[in-house]
């Protein structure tokens, strides 16, 4: 059976790698070795070339934040379109045809799908060859030792996302594949995946420092360890793996999770998360007095700043505001959310527009609302300057028929009536100005959720004030007003399924638009299948507000088909199939 090696091409100038590429010549996923003219000896004899070469591990992730694209910045959320958050579309020729949706994951040799199976396996190849190497390296043993727990991190890190999509894969542990040594690892059990990663995590969290600062702000903590851990046990207890696994099939249930259920597994999940907590060395960024809610604007523009724990780093340039931003404001419309997304959002108040108490008026209902949703999304009549440098705001305009940027105008506008514009600085154009944030992998505001919600599954009523107080933590920094009892609009008496579909919802809002969070929260949670028969998703025609009082009409863009039998699990690639063999098998249900 034919085979692909693929080979890692080093090239040096005098004082830096220009790139730590791969070709795909003649065996699956592994990574050999280092086959270029500077092999590995010369590489890692070299702490320069070492230190640049570990550099390059940070510089792969990119593609487990669902960039389509990531090494260029293109391709961008896509995710957000397979689950039930928005229209993802190029400008250009493609802009008729939208990047993803549940229909399109039909075929085990689509593409995208391959890089998330492909890319962490090259990475984990990259980071057992460095991990091999390292001690040949000129470099204090200390150095070392932090670099070290470092790649193991990117490795287990890959892992996750490999289990998140596929159940148990082949775990290579160190192991360092020959050229013609052909890999025969079988795909691992959930729990033995599990159990690898947070060993790993365990392991390295004593070697890691407490903080990175400097040019090595980004670089791996000890608190993105503890992180990276509670995050995995999350996603273990919750029912898709945790007894709920969607097949019966004796041989595949084990490797897609644990056979049956166990209430202590959330225990486990939120005291990972009450460890990160008790670290004391994050913290939301509040402030309500520039405004309700700008510091979760501030979370999302600063740099550094307390909230972050494990981010996806990049230069300072205004990527986001070219891809999201209209065209009026020099932008690319690269994503329109659907009018779901915004009614996702509830009311200044804290209540859900749907209860009659809120206030909700549907013909002014950008008004009073979270005010997370005016640091989220784009709607007719939101206010962005024209260009960068400007002082004074503008109307963007994205009723139907308005000139550049209206609903329906040409294929370079919003699909739905709205636009994302989180990560986009208000001062920064799609054309001018620079913004020098970056995109968060896990963030603090996520473990807090997660310690709530796995303690409303392990004990809602001895943990209710700790389930509140994260509550009342988030809402409180989004601005969300406290009301007469300082409930930010939680209601005093609930039950379980009550408070759990308020944390679901919290993190659809608080975390919407970040990494896989929406797709992945349904997918454990097994809520796909709620679109099991065909969901429509909708977007939002505005009449001209110079002819009268605005009126709207929301119309059919997408209708989405989720099959409960096969799409909770991304297919394992047919040619890495073909040219592993048996390995790679059983393959995921409905494939």
């Amino acid at each position: 059976m034919k085979r692909i090696i693929i080979k890692i091409s080093v090239i040096f100038t005098v004082l830096s790698i220009l790139s730590t590429g791969c070709s795909e010549s003649n065996t699956g996923f592994l990574d050999p070795d280092l086959s270029s003219s500077l092999n590995r000896e010369i590489v890692f004899a070299d702490s320069v070339y070492t230190y640049q070469y570990q550099a390059s591990l940070y510089r792969y992730l990119g593609y487990t934040y669902f960039l389509d694209n990531a090494m260029v910045g293109g391709g961008l959320w896509s995710f957000h379109d397979i689950a039930d958050g928005s229209r993802c579309v190029w400008t250009g020729s493609a802009q008729a045809s939208h990047r993803w949706n549940m229909n399109t994951i039909s075929d085990a040799n689509e593409t995208r799908l391959r890089y998330h199976w492909r890319y962490p396996y090259e990475n984990i190849t990259r980071s057992n060859i460095f991990l091999a190497n390292i001690d040949n390296t000129p470099l204090s043993q200390g150095k070392k030792d932090v670099l070290k727990a470092e790649t193991r991190f990117i490795r287990a890190w890959y892992y996750f996302h490999l289990l998140r999509l596929y159940g148990g894969t082949p775990v290579m542990g160190d192991k360092v594949y020959g050229i013609e040594e052909k890999m025969e690892e079988p795909r691992a059990r959930f729990e033995d995946e599990v159990n690898y990663i947070v060993e790993e995590c365990d392991q390295i969290v004593g070697t890691l420092p407490a903080e990175q600062t400097g040019n090595d702000y980004g670089r791996i903590t000890s608190g993105a360890a503890l992180a990276l851990k509670a995050k995995v046990l999350l996603f273990a207890a919750s029912p898709l793996s945790n007894g709920q696994v969607p097949t019966d099939d004796p041989v595949l249930k084990p490797i897609l999770g644990y056979e049956t259920y166990d209430v202590n597994r959330w225990k486990i999940a939120a005291d990972a998360a009450k460890a990160v907590i008790d670290l004391n060395r994050y913290q939301l960024i509040e402030d309500n007095a520039t405004a309700p809610g700008y510091g979760f604007y501030r979370m999302q523009i600063e740099r550094v700043n307390p909230e972050y724990i494990f981010n996806l780093m990049k230069t300072s340039n205004r990527y986001n505001e070219e891809l999201l931003l209209p065209a009026s404001r020099g932008g690319e419309v690269y994503s329109s959310p659907y009018q779901s997304v915004a009614d996702a959002f509830t009311m200044n108040n804290g209540k859900e527009i749907t209860d009659p108490a809120s206030g909700y008026d549907d013909l002014k209902m950008y008004e009073n609302r979270d005010p997370r949703f005016y640091y989220t999304l784009l709607f007719d009549g939101a206010m962005w300057i024209p260009r960068a440098g400007s002082t004074v705001k503008e109307r963007i305009n994205f009723w139907k028929g308005a000139p550049t940027d209206g609903i329906g105008t040409s294929s370079s506008v919003t699909k739905t009536g709205y636009l994302f514009r989180k990560f986009c600085n208000e001062n920064v154009s799609g054309a001018s100005g620079g913004n020098d944030n970056v995109f968060p992998f896990i963030r603090y505001a996520e473990i807090l959720l997660s310690y709530a919600e796995a303690l409303n599954e392990y004990d809602p009523t001895g943990s209710k004030t700790q389930i509140e107080n994260v509550l009342f933590q988030i809402r409180r920094r989004a601005g969300i007003q406290p009301g007469a009892d300082n409930r930010y609009g939680i209601p005093a008496s609930y039950d379980q399924a009550t408070m759990r579909d308020l944390i679901f919802k919290e993190r659809r809002v608080e975390l919407l638009f970040e990494e896989g969070h929406r797709y992945f929260d349904l997918k454990r949670w097994k809520k796909l299948a709620e679109a099991k028969q065909e969901v429509n998703f909708y977007g939002i025609e505005w009449t001209n507000p110079a002819q009268g009082p605005q009126t709207y009409n929301l119309f059919v863009l997408d209708t989405h088909h989720f099959d409960p039998n096969k799409q909770y699990y991304f297919p394992i690639p047919t040619p890495e199939i073909e040219m592993i063999g048996p390995a790679l098998l059983p393959q995921n249900p409905g494939w």
